[in-house]
Parts: structure tokens; C-alpha cells; sequence
């Protein structure tokens, strides 16, 4: 006879954190490609696209999404146009850039696309050193802008070129 064994975590779960009720939406898209139900997730993102108040940086996380969609039923040719589009709508964002052009690379990459591959992951490491190399001078600079003015603001901190070349 099996005997069941009550398993205990270490720690609780962590709760997501949403920041507002974009990152709810998101989220619940996520959920929906996740599923398998890329209908409904389809729609939802459509009625985000279509919000016109959608900024350029949202607007590329939500056709991340959509590029998640379609890379899950299969269709690389077009998640990899829906990530090429994404990537350029969130090339400003510190954080957000990265994503998108993973997504790009891989979908190529399914899609037997190699040469093409190759040189997007090029290209996206080429622009994480670009992003580092602003980010330094910017917190080079910090001391000067301290003396002038006593006060600094620093942009977040992006990602590491260790980080992008690893992923």
C-alpha cells in the first residue's frame, strides 16, 4: 500500500506583482497562450492593439505576446515577423528589448532560417553592448551632474551583456 506524503514548501509562493491593470491583462493573456486557448488570447490582444492610448513600449510587449501565440501554434514565419515588429517598438526600453528579440531568433531558428538567425542574435548582442556602453557614460557622469546640481536621476539599469549573450 502507497502510503501519501504531504509535501511542504520552504517558502510561500511568490504573488505577481502587477503594477497597474495593463500588467493584469498581460498576464492573463500569458495564461490563455499558456493554455493552449490562442483564440481568446488573439482577441484580447487585438483590443489592446487597438487602444490607441497603448504607448510604443506596451504595443511591443503585447505583440511579444502575440509572436508567443503564434510560435506556439507553429507558425514561425509569422511569430518572427511579430517579433521583429515588437522588438522595434521596445528597442528604448532598458528591460523590454530583450525579449522580443530572443523570441525573433528562436522563431528563425524553427524555422530553419539559420544565416538569418545568426545575424539577428548578432545584431541583438551588438546592441546590448551599445545600451552598456550609454548606460556607463551616464553613470560616469553622475558625479558631475552631483556637483552641479546636487541632485541625480540615472536611468534603470539594463541588462547585463553576459545576460543577452547567455540567452
Amino acid at each position: 500500500m502507497k502510503r501519501k506524503e504531504k509535501r511542504f514548501r520552504k517558502r510561500a509562493r511568490a504573488q505577481a506583482r502587477d503594477g497597474d491593470a495593463f500588467g493584469r491583462k498581460l498576464r492573463q493573456i500569458n495564461r490563455l497562450i499558456g493554455r493552449g486557448h490562442h483564440a481568446a488570447a488573439l482577441t484580447r490582444i487585438n483590443v489592446l492593439l487597438s487602444d490607441a492610448s497603448v504607448d510604443a513600449v506596451r504595443r511591443g510587449r503585447v505583440l511579444a505576446l502575440a509572436g508567443d501565440s503564434e510560435f506556439r501554434r507553429g507558425a514561425y514565419d509569422q511569430a518572427a515577423r511579430l517579433y521583429q515588429q515588437a522588438a522595434a517598438q521596445c528597442v528604448y526600453a532598458p528591460l523590454h528589448w530583450l525579449r522580443p528579440c530572443i523570441g525573433h531568433v528562436s522563431a528563425l531558428l524553427k524555422d530553419v532560417r539559420i544565416d538569418e538567425a545568426i545575424s539577428v542574435a548578432r545584431q541583438t548582442l551588438m546592441l546590448a553592448e551599445q545600451k552598456k556602453a550609454t548606460f556607463d557614460l551616464l553613470v560616469a557622469g553622475a558625479n558631475e551632474e552631483v556637483e552641479a546640481g546636487g541632485v541625480v536621476q540615472t536611468p534603470r539599469r539594463i541588462h547585463r551583456v553576459s545576460v543577452v549573450a547567455g540567452r
